[in-house]
């Protein structure tokens, strides 16, 4: 079974707060979710990470589905591609290497750890129209993300 998972984070710089949005679905369903992440990030790049570990955690431990061969993600983010993919040129280029030290990057490798399938991180590019299915939901995903943080801010 191929399920594709769809990401989306929101940040705030002033209070170093993040939220998310994902969208997953395959051939046995569909899961929608949004919140705020626990704990406090530093950067975009960071809340981008801790959704697709999130909707990396629901897919593998929360969904029931069995015989996933594939994982496809969906992301608007580059930085978070280059990181989780362990593209060394991109790492320096973009002087990413301080993620590698970060919480969500070993939670992603220690939750694909034991997952036999493969795994493909696709960049889907963001605020471009919504023509095809991955913009209309990468749009769906921005504007949960962004209700998400709203509400947040109005509570701190």
């Amino acid at each position: 079974m191929i399920v594709t998972i769809n990401t989306d984070a929101s940040y705030s710089h002033a209070k170093n707060r993040g939220t998310f949005a994902f969208w997953i679905v395959s051939n046995s369903g569909k899961i929608k979710m949004s919140g705020v992440l626990k704990e406090s990030v530093i950067s975009p790049t960071m809340a981008e990470m801790q959704c697709i570990i999130n909707a990396l955690y629901v897919t593998l431990n929360n969904s029931g589905w069995v015989n996933i061969g594939k994982i496809i993600i969906n992301t608007d983010s580059l930085n978070s591609i280059h990181v989780l993919t362990k593209n060394e040129s991109a790492i320096k280029k973009y002087n990413l290497k301080k993620y590698r030290q970060c919480k969500a990057y070993s939670e992603f490798y220690k939750l694909i750890k034991d997952y036999k399938g493969q795994i493909e991180l696709r960049h889907v590019r963001s605020h471009n129209g919504t023509d095809t299915a991955n913009k209309w939901v990468n749009e769906w995903c921005d504007q949960e993300a962004k209700k998400e943080m709203n509400k947040l801010l109005k509570t701190l």
